[in-house]
């Protein structure tokens, strides 16, 4: 299930509102700029989520920072996902 693709600066206010990081210093999100959307992923084994993740980052984000990825497993407070970003 699709879960999230164009995100307001409310919405990224509200998820990151109790991170200490995001109080110090906030940052924009790739849903801000139509370059992300989240898969919900609680319905899938962990093997068939990892292989999905392994084959989405076969896709390189950014050839100049290859600690980014395309794409992400992870919950900021609303429930497991993947998060698939584009530079462009």
């Amino acid at each position: 299930m699709l879960t999230c693709v164009l995100r307001t600066q409310d919405e990224q206010d509200d998820i990151y509102k109790d991170n200490p990081r995001y109080k110090d210093n906030p940052w924009k999100s790739v849903h801000q700029y139509n370059r992300g959307f989240d898969l919900r992923t609680h319905d899938m084994e962990a093997d068939m989520v990892k292989d999905l993740a392994d084959f989405m980052n076969r896709i390189v984000y950014d050839k100049n920072r290859p600690d980014k990825k395309t794409c992400k497993v992870h919950d900021v407070g609303r429930g497991m996902h993947f998060h698939i970003q584009s530079l462009t």
